[in-house]
């Protein structure tokens, strides 16, 4: 099996974290893609020419190319796609991204935005998300939610080693 979010919400449909309700579905679905594409930019620094089909030749970005697109993911690519999810986190009254629980949705927003501060990134600053603060919120909300808790307490691996040891 492939594609990440497709396992995710398999897996969140066995614990319980994706909605059975269809507009809701479809609701965690779209911040699923929303999160897709905020992701794009960044992946786009990591692959390089090559791995982006866009050369033959050239297997990865120079420094300062790399700190570019990194650059303008910051100021471009997080506004646009965040700013969505800053609203509707705005809009909740239970402060989870989709209805009154935490959802995959949920789940994804922490990992991803806890990666991009994490700063293993480099020219991705580790304060990013100050502009942010409901999107700061649901990331301490996720954290310190007791499956999460439970999880990071015994699996806990800075990103920089991408070691995994159960």
């Amino acid at each position: 099996m492939t594609q990440s979010n497709a396992i995710l919400r398999y897996f969140g449909k066995l614990g319980g974290l994706y909605p059975k309700d269809d507009i809701k579905a479809m609701e965690v679905d779209s911040v699923l893609d929303i999160l897709e594409d905020l992701l794009t930019g960044i992946i786009t620094s990591m692959m390089g020419p090559t791995g982006l089909l866009i050369s033959d030749d050239k297997d990865s970005w120079t420094a300062e190319e790399k700190m570019e697109i990194r650059k303008r993911w910051v100021t471009k690519s997080v506004p646009r796609f965040l700013g969505h999810i800053e609203k509707r986190l705005e809009k909740s009254e239970s402060g989870w991204v989709v209805g009154d629980s935490m959802t995959i949705a949920d789940l994804k927003i922490f990992s991803n935005l806890t990666w991009f501060t994490s700063g293993v990134l480099d020219g991705v600053p580790t304060t990013m998300l100050e502009e942010y603060p409901a999107c700061v919120s649901l990331v301490e909300k996720v954290k310190t939610a007791e499956g999460t808790k439970k999880w990071t307490d015994n699996y806990s691996k800075p990103y920089g080693t991408f070691d995994y040891a159960p």
